[in-house]
């Protein structure tokens, strides 16, 4: 993962889920990784304080030695954070517990959430027999929020190709579900599409 994303192939997508972040004065990252998007919010809001948080210790080890600020969470398990304290919450290609996410965020604080489209690596996944994405995933999401009292106040498709060489397919195929399932390997180089969705979740004179 951390190999792939400091290749800047996924550079757009991280260019467009800073400017979903608004004008923040806290940014926390659910299912950080390595933590290079929380890392580009960081560098265009310089003021705001940014926080790192995943499961995995290997990963925030990462995030650290970039001069993140850590803490080791499970999303599912709940934030170890205290009600309202969260300006914008990202959460990119990572589990989502809208509750939670909720609770934590402040009053004029915004969720943004990037998750892929049925077009995302298409062409790879018919190629290599890779996991499909689930029809209505954005509506079960919106639900999903809409359910912890949040509404969708924006969304932005990021679509674009990627020149690809074989190394970074098989990083890209890796990075996610697909790397615990039986698949063909990457013949590459080639071109992928990459389609992502960004959302932007807050709450609205529907959810005081």
């Amino acid at each position: 993962r951390g190999r792939l994303l400091g290749s800047g192939v996924h550079e757009p997508l991280r260019r467009a889920v800073v400017e979903a972040c608004g004008e923040p004065s806290t940014i926390v990252e659910a299912g950080a990784g390595p933590g290079w998007y929380l890392a580009g919010a960081a560098a265009a809001h310089p003021r705001a304080v940014p926080l790192a948080m995943n499961a995995s210790v290997p990963a925030l080890r990462r995030a650290a030695a970039i001069g993140l600020a850590c803490v080791v969470a499970d999303t599912w398990a709940g934030l170890p954070l205290r009600a309202g304290c969260v300006d914008a919450l990202l959460c990119v290609f990572a589990p989502r517990n809208a509750a939670e996410f909720s609770r934590v965020l402040s009053g004029s604080g915004r969720v943004v959430v990037a998750a892929p489209t049925t077009a995302h690596l298409a062409g790879l996944r018919a190629e290599l027999g890779l996991l499909d994405v689930a029809d209505g995933k954005a509506d079960r999401l919106v639900g999903q929020m809409g359910d912890a009292g949040l509404d969708r106040v924006g969304n932005r498709l990021v679509e674009f190709e990627a020149a690809c060489t074989r190394e970074q397919l098989r990083d890209l195929v890796d990075m996610g579900p697909n790397a615990f399932h039986e698949h063909a390997a990457p013949r590459g180089p080639r071109t992928v599409v990459v389609s992502v969705l960004v959302s932007v979740f807050a709450r609205t004179t529907r959810h005081p």
